[in-house]
């Protein structure tokens, strides 16, 4: 079982009320990869131009016209994660007015299941 720092919402390490560095491990740090994966930019990167999630698809497009290639992209994204044995449901929710997509997903990694909900501008 991995273990990682614990990350707030700002991506900056977190510390427990004695300051010391909050470790997560088993679902949370599944959580946190998946999110940290998505929120990286593919070409963002340079050691791994390939690495994350391909913007490029949908931001700045109408959501109609590319469901299908973010789903695409999803897809692609998320199973660069080597320890994810299958994608079993990927969400999406376009909120138009404010141009934010939520992803909600359901993937078997490291043989559990884990849940998770992501936003990613559009």
């Amino acid at each position: 079982m991995l273990k990682s720092f614990g990350l707030d919402l700002y991506n900056d390490i977190e510390f427990d009320g004695h300051n010391d560095i909050k470790m997560i491990d088993a679902e949370f740090e599944a959580t946190q990869a998946l999110k940290l994966l998505v929120g990286t930019r593919a070409g963002e990167w340079f050691l791994n131009t390939r690495h994350g999630l391909d913007y490029f698809v949908f931001q700045g497009e109408k959501w109609d016209r590319v469901k299908d290639a973010t789903r695409a992209a999803f897809m692609q994204c998320l199973l660069q994660e080597q320890r994810i044995q299958e994608v079993i449901n990927l969400d999406f929710e376009f909120d138009a007015p404010n141009r934010q997509l939520r992803v909600d997903f359901t993937v078997r990694m490291d043989e559990r299941i884990i849940e998770g909900s992501l936003g990613v501008s559009a």
